[in-house]
């Protein structure tokens, strides 16, 4: 698995130093009426049938938030979105196949010109239990330049919403964007092949072994002032099944992919909602706490010392 996403105790101070300033008017861009933060959750956890209610839950919404969730014979499965942290949750257990998808998109535009960078971290594990099946998360960042697009998103069916600018595929727009899958699949399965996933992504096992998910995607933006860019935000987890089983596989996302900016490079920017990632809080690294613990139980032992004397 990938090293995680570093956040030094330096790193998480400079970030949130650099985000309270982050949400400043870029400039007098207006937004279009229809180019406002959208959010959209989709769980399902029987892949053998049509969607029903019993099977699925949607959730497309204006805004920043939004969650989805469905519990059945089969399994359960949940999905939420918060733009305002920049966090995506996924997790499905599910013995007839499964998908949870979480998708944000937001508006933003910035104030001046520069290379910005962008980061998400990924965090949760994954679990097959089937010969011919197979279990895989996909974490992914787009961001577009859609200053001159007239309409922002599309459906794919009833229950899927992809950016799209009316004139063809949106990806020619991408401006930024970083990508990444982890796969286990049963040793009975081509699902890896099937889905076109690195073999090097795609460990072997069948027997229901936990394996911890931890990934760091990173992307750079190079920005141009006055141009409208639509973020895209998508985590998305699903089985592939070709032995139905009482036994579930399991993925579990619910720690949270997070999406923030790393260096801003000393622009600000502002979103269509006024509140893209206005809640982001920095996180250590599990070592950096230890440092802090070590500190405190240093000092803790200093007062108790002269206490004593």
């Amino acid at each position: 698995m990938r090293n995680s996403l570093a956040r030094s105790t330096a790193a998480a101070v400079g970030l949130l130093v650099t985000m309270s300033t982050g949400h400043a008017a870029a400039s007098s861009i207006v937004f279009p009426v229809n180019a406002q933060a959208q959010v959209q959750a989709v769980t399902n956890i029987d892949g053998t049938t049509a969607p029903t209610a019993a099977t699925q839950s949607v959730s497309l919404a204006p805004g920043p938030t939004t969650t989805a969730s469905v519990t059945g014979t089969s399994g359960a499965a949940h999905a939420s979105v918060d733009m305002t942290t920049g966090q995506l949750k996924v997790d499905a257990t599910s013995t007839k196949g499964f998908t949870a998808t979480a998708i944000g998109w937001e508006f933003i535009t910035f104030s001046g010109s520069a290379a910005v960078d962008f980061a998400l971290a990924v965090d949760g594990s994954l679990s097959n239990t089937v010969g011919g099946g197979m279990v895989y998360v996909e974490p992914s960042v787009r961001i577009y330049d859609v200053t001159s697009w007239s309409n922002y998103f599309a459906s794919l069916g009833d229950t899927q919403y992809v950016a799209y600018n009316g004139a063809g595929s949106p990806f020619p727009f991408v401006a930024g964007s970083a990508w990444d899958i982890e796969a286990v699949r049963g040793a009975t399965s081509g699902g890896c092949t099937i889905y076109g996933i690195p073999s090097a992504d795609c460990t072997v096992n069948s027997s229901g072994t936990v394996f911890p998910v931890d990934m760091s995607l990173r992307g750079t933006l190079n920005a141009v002032a006055n141009q409208i860019y639509l973020v895209e935000l998508q985590l998305s987890t699903a089985t592939y099944n070709q032995q139905l089983s009482l036994v579930p596989q399991v993925s579990d996302f619910s720690h949270t992919a997070t999406f923030g900016f790393t260096n801003l490079n000393g622009l600000t920017f502002q979103s269509s909602s006024g509140q893209f990632l206005a809640a982001e809080v920095p996180v250590p690294e599990p070592g950096t706490l230890t440092l802090v613990g070590l500190g405190m139980v240093a000092a803790a032992t200093r007062r108790r010392a002269r206490r004593s004397s």
